[in-house]
């Protein structure tokens, strides 16, 4: 009974000890992984996720896990940037690790304005000349200094290390030129650590309405020629994130209703149908069914280019 005992206690030792992360595992663990950015252990970029959390669309919460190695990526308005740390990396680590997170937002002007990171950071807003607004908005001193706005950014952690953190951007007024910097750093080792830059973008669903030029076809045998139209209608298009890749942008697809008018000999044929686009919106695919003349009722299809996206693509491209 006693060895039994004994045993037991053996083999569960050993099981923990071989669960245990170490240092040595840590360092291990990133000269076996190819992804990794930094081989070193104490740098937060090895052991953090950085997630977008954007406002609801079509009845779904939608996130994004950005690409840290980047440097830089896009962000919708009005999302929360939210982080997580990986615990073994932290409690590995011990007090080799003391977190800070810090973000702020740099204006075009280059001033910058704080931000609060749940967990990490609490920004303080305070205000000089705040009375003067009370009595007198003509004051010559108001007019020559303003309301003079500073911050107090408060970094103390009530209770040990964080595990995650959390940045609201809701009730942040940022324009669409302005930059949201992220700093997250190990001050037990020299600040060793990463920045991230987060760009404005405005991708997700877009509806703008689309008109061009089409060749048509009446899908029938007596009908042997594409006939010349002019097409109006309106699309809807998943506009990719910027960061997206190349082939993704090019090949976004639009769909929407589609109006065509066209001349079938003597006749001036009126179509109404559906159609799809590709190809940055530049060129559309249809078909639909005439709804009027002697050849009321006859399916068709189109071919065309989608003259206002051409333009406002060309122009985009040649700005850049």
């Amino acid at each position: 009974m006693k060895k039994s005992l004994i045993l037991l206690f053996f083999l569960g030792w050993v099981g923990i000890a071989q669960g245990q992360v170490t240092k040595d595992t840590l360092y291990s663990r990133l000269k076996l992984d190819n992804k990794s950015i930094s081989d070193d252990i104490y740098n937060p970029i090895n052991f953090v996720t950085i997630t977008e959390r954007m406002p609801k669309a079509n009845g779904y919460n939608t996130t994004y896990k950005f690409i840290l190695g980047a440097g830089m990526d896009y962000i919708k308005k009005g999302s929360q940037i939210h982080l997580d740390f990986k615990k073994e990396y932290i409690d590995a680590l011990g007090t080799d690790c003391d977190l800070q997170v810090l973000a702020y937002i740099q204006r075009k002007d280059k001033t910058i304005k704080p931000l609060s990171v749940f967990g990490f950071t609490e920004v303080v807003e305070e205000t000089n000349n705040e009375g003067l607004m009370k009595n007198a908005s003509d004051s010559p001193l108001l007019q020559t200094t303003g309301v003079q706005y500073g911050y107090q950014i408060k970094t103390d952690k009530a209770s040990g290390e964080s595990y995650s953190g959390e940045i609201n951007l809701a009730w942040e007024e940022i324009a669409e030129e302005d930059k949201i910097i992220l700093h997250v750093n190990n001050k037990a080792k020299n600040k060793t650590g990463f920045t991230m830059t987060f760009i404005y973008d405005d991708f997700g669903w877009k509806q703008n309405p689309t008109g061009g030029f089409s060749f048509v076809k009446i899908a029938k045998s007596e009908f042997t020629e594409f006939s010349p139209a002019a097409s109006i209608g309106y699309t809807f298009r998943y506009k990719p994130r910027r960061s997206s890749s190349f082939l993704s942008h090019f090949f976004s697809p639009s769909f929407g209703p589609m109006l065509h008018v066209f001349q079938n000999g003597d006749n001036t044929t009126i179509g109404a149908g559906v159609s799809a686009s590709t190809f940055y919106n530049m060129i559309s695919v249809g078909f639909g069914s005439t709804i009027n003349g002697v050849n009321h009722g006859k399916p068709y299809f189109s071919i065309g280019l989608n003259f206002i996206e051409s333009y406002n693509t060309l122009t985009g491209l040649l700005n850049k």
